[in-house]
């Protein structure tokens, strides 16, 4: 097994510059984003009531925590805030 690349500096720029995402996260993540808005969107249709609240945690809150724990590069914080946006609903 090769060894992990190191890391570069956590320096305040690298905190915005040196990240990436995923492509496969990335669609991924569009796909649950959209099938949630149309659910959202048919159940407002329908005279449902839906909170606006609840729709931006899940996309912001949730996904986006998704989507960006595995660009900081450790599977331990992608464990993590999967375990906390999907046990705090």
């Amino acid at each position: 097994m090769a060894p992990a690349p190191d890391l570069p500096p956590f320096t305040s720029t690298s905190v915005f510059t040196a990240w990436g995402v995923d492509p496969v996260l990335l669609i991924g993540t569009v796909w649950v984003v959209t099938f949630y808005l149309y659910g959202v969107w048919r159940l407002r249709s329908r005279g449902d009531a839906w909170p606006l609240g609840r729709t931006l945690a899940f996309v912001v809150g949730g996904l986006g925590s998704f989507l960006l724990a595995p660009s900081r590069g450790s599977a331990h914080t992608t464990r993590r805030c999967s375990a906390c946006t999907w046990c705090s609903t």
